[in-house]
């Protein structure tokens, strides 16, 4: 018996080997939502950080700054007070009773529109026994509104080498005084204002208490300026 023969299977072709797909796509869709989330919250943060330690990092050189200024303008408020009002007053208080007649005003020490107005006249004390002659007024204003030749009530210190200060005694001295108060003040209500304005700088919280604080002192500065401006530059004793 012969044997029958098997007929030969074809050859299967192969199949190509798929790619590797990359990591980065087989683990993009991986990522749910709140991953996602989570990575945008965490920038928002990082951002917000950062923002937040520059705004510190310049709140201390500010306190410096203002709290230095502050404290000029204060030491210049008080020798201003104690030139202008406090040593005066006493002059005004206790200085030889007399009376002071206007000779001449004139601007000395640079142009008509510049300079320093210099007032002198003659004083004589009221029982006679001191009489000084080209004396220079210690207050310009004292002069205001007057001809060489007008006289007014005057208190002078007296000292053994002549006279120091003569200052006009009637109403309109006494009003020229206090607004020279008011003006050297005025400096010392900046110093302040610019002081509390350096503290609030270490304020770390922003929310509207701070604002309101801050536009508060904004407003005292403006009102030290307008004291200091109205104070020294007014004369005349309107304030009498």
């Amino acid at each position: 018996m012969g044997t029958s023969e098997q007929p030969e299977q074809p050859e299967q072709p192969e199949q190509p080997e798929q790619p590797e797909q990359p990591e980065r796509q087989r683990t993009q869709g991986s990522e749910g939502p709140s991953e996602a989330k989570r990575a945008v919250g965490g920038k928002g943060r990082a951002r917000q950080g950062g923002a937040s330690r520059n705004r510190d990092s310049t709140r201390g050189p500010r306190m410096v700054g203002a709290l230095i200024v502050g404290a000029l303008l204060l030491l210049i408020s008080w020798a201003m007070l104690e030139s202008k009002y406090l040593g005066p007053r006493e002059v005004m208080e206790t200085g030889t009773k007399g009376t002071f007649t206007l000779s001449s005003c004139a601007r000395t020490g640079g142009t008509s529109s510049g300079g320093e107005t210099r007032c002198t006249g003659t004083f004589r004390s009221s029982d006679g026994k001191t009489v000084a002659e080209d004396v220079e007024l210690t207050e310009k204003h004292d002069a205001d509104g007057l001809q060489p030749g007008d006289s007014f009530p005057a208190r002078a210190l007296v000292e053994e080498y002549g006279i120091d200060e003569v200052l006009r005694a009637d109403e309109e001295g006494q009003g020229n005084l206090v607004q020279n108060g008011i003006g050297s003040a005025g400096f010392g209500v900046i110093g302040l204002a610019i002081t509390g304005l350096g503290t609030l700088a270490r304020w770390q919280s922003d929310g509207p208490a701070r604002s309101t604080v801050k536009y508060a002192l904004v407003v005292v500065v403006l009102l030290g300026v307008v004291m200091w401006i109205g104070g020294l530059t007014a004369g005349g004793g309107i304030l009498t």
